[in-house]
């Protein structure tokens, strides 16, 4: 299964990945595929200190009204479904991976 974004909280001490309750079920009616329960969430009060993780392009697009725009850090081409938190920055999962070690580095 490939999840089509997750928004991070980076402000806080642990890692927290939440998917919206719409994508959630999105994914599920597209594939059959189901979220773990856990990582549904309420992300509309996700602000600009949040991450929205992307897939790059050209990964295949499994729903034709995905938004095409670039990567917040490194301009690559990504694609992220229309009703992700608009405040989140939008990452390629990359840069993403590379924001999470290096929060941690700063948490140690």
């Amino acid at each position: 299964m490939k999840l089509l974004n997750f928004l991070r909280r980076k402000k806080r001490p642990e890692i927290q990945f939440m998917v919206s309750q719409k994508t959630a079920d999105e994914v599920q009616a597209e594939t059959g595929a189901t979220v773990n329960p856990e990582c549904i969430g309420d992300v509309s009060t996700a602000t600009e200190d949040d991450i929205v993780i992307c897939m790059r392009l050209p990964d295949s697009k499994v729903f034709p009204d995905n938004i095409e725009t670039v990567c917040a850090k490194c301009g690559a081409g990504i694609y992220h479904r229309p009703h992700v938190p608009k405040l989140a920055a939008k990452m390629c999962i990359r840069c993403a991976i590379d924001a999470i070690k290096g929060a941690d580095d700063e948490q140690d």
